[in-house]
């Protein structure tokens, strides 16, 4: 697993555009303030060929979805990435995870305790996209 926790602006990423075909790409925010709310987000490529993020609150148990701010589309997994960062405050901590096996996507989801349906909408990605079991 590699871990972006800077701003990918300011420095590249070790991460390729096509690693959309083998990895999943996970969005942790830590909004610090007193609701201290959190989201956890992964990257989906649309049928026009545009990255977004999709996820949930925290501690929400339902499905995820499509945040809908107008940050949040890039023509690269780069340009989503720099769009989320820069549009957030800098009090935010907000991290990258570059998923390379189901174990790793096991384990940050354990990490995180997400759970319930957006759990088994990662673990159901995870397979469809890359046809792999636990490595």
């Amino acid at each position: 697993m590699k871990v972006i926790d800077y701003n990918p602006a300011e420095r590249v990423p070790p991460i390729m555009e096509s690693d959309i075909e083998s990895k999943i790409i996970i969005s942790i925010t830590d909004i610090d303030d007193s609701i201290h709310t959190n989201y956890f987000s992964y990257i989906k490529k649309d049928g026009s060929g545009l990255f977004h993020f999709h996820g949930i609150s925290i501690g929400s148990c339902g499905d995820s979805h499509k945040w809908s701010e107008r940050e949040n589309n890039g023509k690269t997994i780069i340009e989503l990435l720099i769009n989320e960062y820069e549009a957030f405050p800098r009090s935010w901590n907000i991290k990258y995870f570059i998923i390379e096996s189901e174990l790793e996507l096991v384990g940050i989801l354990e990490e995180y305790h997400i759970n319930g349906l957006m759990s088994t909408e990662l673990l159901t990605y995870w397979k469809s996209l890359y046809g792999r079991s636990a490595q």
